[in-house]
């Protein structure tokens, strides 16, 4: 995958930008940018409170775990993006959101044991190539991503240099990355040959390891 697609699959990891984005673009018409805005302050609000609140995990399998905190954080999101743009079907339940975080996790995993390495340099070339991006946009959805992403580094309480190079950041974009070479890999073994044979092969890796996870969704 290009820059462009480790970009997109970064953001999710990280906060859903890009999907948020695409939302409040569609919905332009029905909301102007400061009531975005305002939608956007309240809901990272209302998660940096209960992100004060929650810890502990998730999921738990063999080399795999998932916290509550970057569960809630996910499904916030989630529902940020249908508020900013209401879909035409329900939202994902709990399990399913939790089976899309597991699947990802499950990929890399898999990716790794394939011999799939990423490396420090392009980590830190993706992420220089992200904020770079986003200090760029220009317009009104330049604009709207910038405050998303303002948001979102004030919930951690760091600076914004200390954001970019911190360990949870480039976690994020260490998996983005290896989700694209798996995809690159198997699409050139023949063994899938676009997004929905790899929704497949994530389903497929999720159903043979389902039995080993430790599920906790009470909390």
């Amino acid at each position: 995958m290009g820059k462009r697609k480790i970009f997109v699959l970064a953001i999710v990891g990280i906060a859903l930008i890009a999907g948020i984005a695409a939302a409040a673009h569609a919905s332009t018409a029905k909301r102007t940018l400061a009531e975005k805005e305002a939608i956007i302050e309240k809901a990272f609000h209302e998660m940096k409170s209960k992100k004060d609140r929650v810890s502990g995990y998730v999921a738990e399998g063999p080399d795999i775990k998932i916290t509550q905190e970057r569960f809630l954080f996910y499904k916030a999101n989630l529902e940020l993006q249908n508020e900013l743009h209401p879909a035409t079907s329900s939202l994902m339940t709990d399990g399913e959101m939790l089976d899309v975080l597991i699947k990802k996790e499950l990929a890399v995993l898999d990716a790794i044991k394939r011999g799939i390495a990423v490396t420090e340099s392009e980590i830190e070339e993706a992420i220089r190539y992200q904020r770079d991006t986003l200090e760029h946009a220009t317009g009104e959805d330049g604009e709207f991503v910038q405050d998303l992403m303002k948001n979102r580094i004030r919930m951690t309480g760091m600076s914004e240099d200390q954001f970019w190079t911190s360990e949870l950041i480039k976690d994020e974009y260490r998996k983005s990355i290896y989700l694209g070479k798996i995809f690159t890999a198997l699409k050139s073994e023949g063994q899938i040959h676009d997004m929905k044979g790899f929704a497949k092969y994530e389903d497929d890796l999720l159903q043979s390891q389902r039995e080993t996870l430790v599920i906790n969704l009470s909390n």
